[in-house]
């Protein structure tokens, strides 16, 4: 499923995910994805109805996995405006046995936040687990800080590692257009079609694809 979810390919990885529920009702792995494919769409709710079933099914002897949880219950709450939970989990240090998943959305309660250089300090490590989509949300905060070039070489490293992370793809098309370099837009939209041509934002890929044609 998490491939699905890196294609874009929603409704898929959902038709999936619902029958390894009805399949196996108490694994908590199921839940969990389940719980990370809303928080992708933006569906906060949804998300946080998952990740709490999941903390009930979620062995008690799980450390990493329980952090890792709670760090993506306390993003699916901040989207739905509950911000107590993150307040929390921000005061915590880093700890050795966090995962790549945990660091991202961390950092990303930190991006909220507009902590960036905080979000930095948690998707540096998350880089050096070789995860493609810290790689993404590394290159997001340097776009944000109007670091095109920097972006755009974390973006390679995201996409060599994953090519199937179309939003890696997408953010890359999007800096060349802004920087008027529309063959390399060209290039990274009509890659991203390729790779995954019924993907969630396939048209908004098309629009900015044609207007690097003008």
């Amino acid at each position: 499923c998490r491939e699905l979810i890196d294609l874009q390919l929603y409704a898929k990885a959902a038709v999936s995910l619902k029958s390894l529920a009805k399949a196996f009702p108490e694994n908590h792995a199921i839940t969990y994805a389940a719980g990370r494919l809303y928080l992708e769409q933006g569906f906060f709710t949804g998300a946080v109805e998952a990740f709490s079933r999941t903390a009930a099914l979620m062995p008690e002897g799980d450390a990493a996995g329980h952090r890792q949880l709670a760090a993506a219950l306390a993003l699916a709450n901040a989207g739905n405006g509950n911000w107590h939970p993150a307040e929390r989990l921000l005061t915590q240090k880093l700890l050795p046995q966090d995962t790549p998943q945990t660091l991202i959305d961390t950092a990303l309660l930190h991006v909220e936040l507009h902590n960036y250089k905080e979000a930095l300090r948690y998707l540096i490590p998350a880089c050096a687990e070789n995860d493609a989509r810290a790689f993404y949300y590394t290159a997001n905060v340097f776009y944000i800080h109007d670091k095109p070039n920097e972006a755009i070489r974390v973006l390679k490293n995201a996409v060599k590692i994953n090519p199937r992370l179309i939003n890696a793809y997408a953010l890359m098309g999007t800096i060349f257009q802004s920087q008027k370099k529309f063959r390399d837009s060209i290039g990274i939209f009509s890659r991203a079609l390729a790779i995954s041509p019924n993907a969630q934002n396939a048209d908004l890929i098309h629009y900015e694809l044609a207007n690097s044609f003008y």
